[in-house]
């Protein structure tokens, strides 16, 4: 089919298929981002509402290190948030630029296959006239030769003249159509040279996004990787504050605090008045 766009759309609904990934890939940023973040609040939230219980000696030591060490675990995942959302803002910032690019390319591109398909209709439409008319000059000529037995001359010169007019009028036809034809020969090299540039610039930006998006997975990968590291470390802080608590040691604190004195009570004896 000469005025086939299939090849074309083809390539078009790859093109919006991947601009249809990267959105996925942006919202699933946003998700994770939302996600980190209200793990991040949630962990501030339980640290604010956290009391000291009462406690004192090592055992208090290590739950403030607890509560202190939460609080960083909260802010190492706010800061993953951060991240995930400028990430997610970098890949829409791409899909916009591919969705814009990929739009003048459409545009150029149907603008040719637009001019291709009008003027191969009016090169059919011409082709239909030419030959037309030459079957109507056959016939003329046809009518001339036939009438030059049997007709009169006064006849014969009317048919002669309408011979003449209509092979006039096949040639101009044949004129035409070989115009119309060349017109179409040139529009069909300017839109496969439109195409070829259209090729180029979808492998392109394919190339572009495939390759952006690998990066940008490989980031978020990265990015997960480093809050486990970082969130090990504060856990391990913790553990460090863990390993001197001394049930003996706070006992002993607990007594020496808060005693009410050295001595036990004495024996009760009855106290006789008379």
């Amino acid at each position: 089919d000469f005025c086939s766009t299939q090849g074309f759309e083809t390539l078009l609904a790859r093109m919006k298929e991947g601009s249809n990934m990267c959105k996925e890939l942006e919202d699933f940023l946003k998700h994770r981002a939302k996600a980190e973040e209200d793990y991040a609040k949630t962990l501030q939230k339980m640290v604010k509402s956290a009391g000291d219980g009462g406690e004192i000696g090592i055992l208090r030591n290590a739950w403030d290190t607890v509560r202190k060490e939460t609080e960083h675990l909260a802010n190492v995942h706010m800061t993953m948030s951060q991240s995930l959302t400028k990430e997610a803002e970098d890949i829409r910032g791409f899909r916009k630029l591919q969705e814009q690019s990929r739009k003048e390319t459409e545009e150029d591109n149907m603008k040719y296959t637009r001019l291709k398909r009008d003027l191969y209709k009016k090169t059919m439409d011409a082709k239909k006239s030419y030959d037309q008319k030459c079957r109507e000059a056959d016939g003329a000529e046809n009518a001339y030769s036939t009438s030059r037995v049997t007709a009169q001359q006064k006849e014969i010169d009317k048919l002669k003249k309408k011979a003449s007019g209509a092979r006039q009028q096949a040639e101009q036809a044949d004129t035409a159509y070989k115009s119309c034809v060349e017109g179409l020969e040139q529009s069909r090299v300017s839109w496969e040279k439109c195409h070829a540039h259209s090729c180029q610039v979808f492998q392109k930006m394919e190339e572009e996004r495939i390759m952006f998006l690998r990066d940008k997975l490989w980031v978020h990968s990265n990015l997960g990787s480093m809050i486990c590291v970082q969130n090990d470390e504060h856990y391990e802080d913790m553990r460090k504050a863990l390993e001197h608590c001394d049930e003996v040691k706070d006992i002993s604190l607990f007594v020496n605090t808060k005693k009410t004195g050295t001595q036990r009570p004495g024996k009760e004896h009855c106290a006789h008045c008379y």
